[in-house]
């Protein structure tokens, strides 16, 4: 066995915190940096090396996820494989130490334990879809942190290697493990089943303080749990793999409608808990880690090597070798020598002494009454066995088929747009509301002075008399006196036409001059000798424009629509509300909250100059609502589509299906925001026997005695119970079918 201060791959074990079935739990810190304190987890197994660290690798790459302890290193040497995990102050506590340190046996708060079983049912659920399977999930497995985080540890060790048993393990922690462990299991047989077995074990333990009990209901133990959460537990832990849910999320949300539903109680219990505060039967605590005393197997007396499960001529003990046992006594009668004491007045009654002559009176009255008796039991017995294979006139045939209780509890997922019920899906039916359209014309405060601008445009210079150089600011007039001045100076040679940009010399909105404001021939004197002119033509050919005078605007700022916006919203928004839920029918079920969003209109815009600004406010409201109606039909068709695989074709409805209403799930259950209903349905389906059924079962039983008839009719398929009437002077069925007649009757329910 390792102990503390030995080394396990690059650990130095410094302190042991629990040892189970499954392995030993320590503190250990890192040979590479001694600051590192991690807990180390160690199983003994015979598997090899390599092999384990690759499929470990393997299985730690797809198992990332929040509920599911974090693993830093793992590996495997001398026999040992090991898994390492963070420390943190305080340790995380096991569940199986929280249950330890309760004073007496108490179930767990149903909000507690269901907050528990939920994060552990959704890391198993990732894991299974992943192939990957726990198989030795108990108390101990299940990491508590100071948050209230539930973490899932050990995952995919089952699956590794075969976990070898040291030989002086105590019997208390063989027993920890298989007390969870499913019957398929212990078979050898091992599936997703088998997780949901050991967490529906888990959920009785919580619910009730004490161990899974065969045959204990969990109300006998704790009676303020409602019926439903028994059953739904109980399906979890069904000995037949077969007969649990679909997989862990189908039992979580099963459990998690359980406990939302209120629970009705008798009036003496309640005054019972309110006069003593507990109701709970009398039991004595027994820690996870411990169990009572069971047999197991005698170990070989020369063997010095630890026990296995699967050694040869070994076998695993049974579950219910690990549960308590009442023992009887058993009521003995004594009997004093075998002889009877004779009654007081035989002892004392005087008797004369018989003579030959009574002795043979005695002996023919004896053998005359025995003849009589014969005669008057054998003769109605021989008659009767004898009409018993004659065949009857006729014959009636009254069948009271089986019929089965089924019940379910479905979830569906609201869906915008179309919906697939097979899919289990409801569509989300929206209420919108419009509000009418308020408008408002207020006067814009927005200030601004825009300074004068002179016109821009080009002048266009042909037909000059001579090379000439025209310079910058030469000005030439318009028809109208506006003096215009070119921007550049510029050489034009004869031939040329040159276009040039200019604009007008005074500031203001009077430079914006038409098309050929200018246009004729100008003189122009060359600055270098005055007496020398030359003569050009000038002309615009497009408009100036741009000019404008120096005034102060008013304009349109974001707060001039604020002022109008904001009110009218608050008070539009609140009328649509109250309008949107008068709108809900009685059939629909409003969910979430009420969306409104407002719609704004402005004229003119933010920035634009004006005297005044036009706002125009609708409010748009929206309410998704189901109806009621639809969830129920959704819930009837995959009730009768589960009914043809579970029940089979030839189970037909018995009267109504019966639905309670549907629960909307609570916001922090759902997933992504969506939203879930849950619904129960219940119903009663009966065998049907067709026609061709009908005449094949007559055409069996035609001529057969009652006896082989009936024989034949209770191992049919589909009967449950058979009574046979006929009538005129034999008893056996008559040889036609044509006078028998086949009545299916009634139903007896068979859960």
């Amino acid at each position: 066995m390792i102990s503390t201060g030995s080394f396990v791959g690059k650990y130095q074990l410094l302190q042991q915190l629990n040892s189970t079935l499954r392995g030993e739990r320590f503190l250990a810190r890192s040979t590479t940096s001694f600051e590192d304190i991690v807990v180390i987890r160690l199983w003994y197994t015979d598997s090899h090396n390599t092999t384990l660290s690759h499929e470990m690798e393997r299985i730690h790459a797809q198992l990332q996820h929040p509920l599911i302890l974090p693993t830093i290193d793992f590996g495997a040497e001398n026999g040992l494989f090991y898994i390492v995990t963070n420390y943190s102050t305080p340790v995380p506590e096991t569940l199986c130490e929280r249950l330890m340190k309760r004073q007496r046996p108490e179930p767990m708060p149903p909000t507690e334990a269901l907050n528990i079983l939920t994060q552990v049912g959704q890391a198993l659920q990732f894991a299974h879809e992943r192939k990957i399977l726990h198989g030795q999930l108990t108390p101990d497995s299940i990491f508590l942190t100071p948050a209230g985080t539930a973490l899932l540890s050990d995952l995919g060790v089952a699956d590794l290697m075969d976990v070898t048993i040291p030989r002086d393990l105590p019997l208390s922690a063989l027993a920890e493990q298989y007390a969870y462990t499913s019957p398929e299991q212990l078979r050898g047989e091992v599936s997703e089943a088998s997780d949901q077995y050991a967490l529906g074990s888990i959920a009785y333990e919580l619910f009730t303080g004490l161990r899974y009990q065969p045959q204990t209901q969990l109300r006998a133990i704790n009676p303020v749990l409602s019926p439903i959460i028994e059953e739904v537990i109980f399906k979890a832990i069904a000995p037949l793999a077969a007969k649990r849910y679909e997989n862990i999320n189908a039992f979580i949300d099963a459990l998690t409608y359980a406990v939302t539903l209120p629970v009705d109680l008798p009036t003496e219990m309640m005054a019972a808990i309110n006069n003593n505060g507990d109701t709970s039967p009398s039991f004595a605590l027994i820690p996870c880690d411990q169990s009572l005393v069971f047999s197991t197997p005698d170990w070989p007396a020369t063997s010095d090597q630890p026990w296995h499960p699967t050694q040869p001529g070994m076998t695993l003990p049974r579950l219910s070798g690990l549960l308590p046992r009442v023992l009887r006594a058993s009521q003995e009668q004594s009997y004093i020598g075998g002889d009877t004491v004779p009654m007081l007045a035989d002892s004392i009654r005087p008797k004369r002494k018989a003579s030959p002559q009574d002795a043979h009176n005695t002996i023919r009255k004896k053998r005359t009454l025995t003849a009589l008796i014969l005669l008057i039991v054998l003769v109605p017995l021989f008659a009767f066995s004898v009409l018993s294979f004659v065949p009857a006139s006729a014959a009636t045939v009254k069948v009271t088929p089986i019929s089965k209780h089924l019940t379910k509890i479905y979830t569906f997922n609201e869906m915008s747009g179309d919906s697939n019920t097979t899919q289990h899906q409801v569509p989300a039916r929206a209420l919108t509301y419009i509000t009418p359209k308020q408008t408002k014309t207020v006067p814009v405060t927005g200030r601004n002075h825009q300074d004068a601008a002179s016109a821009q445009g080009e002048l266009v210079f042909s037909n000059v008399t001579r090379n000439q150089t025209i310079n910058a600011n030469q000005t030439f007039p318009t028809k109208g006196g506006v003096q215009i001045t070119i921007d550049k100076s510029f050489t034009i040679n004869v031939g040329e036409t040159i276009t040039v940009p200019a604009h007008a010399v005074k500031q203001g909105a009077s430079g914006n001059i038409p098309v050929n404001a200018i246009n004729g021939i100008y003189t122009l004197v060359d600055p270098a000798n005055p007496t020398q002119t030359t003569t050009v033509s000038v002309e615009n050919v497009k408009p100036f424009a741009g000019g404008q005078d120096a005034i102060d605007v008013t304009f349109v700022q974001q707060s001039d629509i604020d002022k109008i916006v904001d009110p009218l919203v608050t008070q539009l928004t609140s009328n649509a509300q109250t309008k949107l839920l008068s709108m809900v029918q009685p059939n629909q079920i409003p969910v979430g909250q009420v969306h409104c969003t407002p719609n704004t209109q402005t004229q003119p815009h933010v920035n634009v100059a004006a005297k005044s600004v036009k706002v125009s406010v609708e409010v748009i409201c929206l309410l998704d609502t189901f109806i009621e109606q639809d969830i129920r039909d959704a819930a009837v068709a995959a009730l009768k589509q589960d009914s043809k695989q579970e029940l089979g074709i030839n189970y037909v409805l018995q009267g109504n299906v019966v639905t309670d209403k549907p629960v909307l799930d609570s916001p922090l259950a759902a997933a992504n925001g969506a939203r879930r209903f849950h619904v129960k349905v219940d119903s009663t389906w009966v065998y049907q026997f067709t026609p061709a059924m009908q005449q094949k079962i007559l055409q069996n039983i035609a001529g057969k005695n009652q006896f082989s008839a009936m024989d034949y009719l209770q191992h049919s398929a589909g009967v449950n119970q058979v009574t046979i009437s006929t009538s005129g002077l034999g008893r056996a069925l008559p040889l036609s079918i044509k006078t028998i007649q086949f009545m299916p009757v009634g139903s007896v329910s068979i859960k």
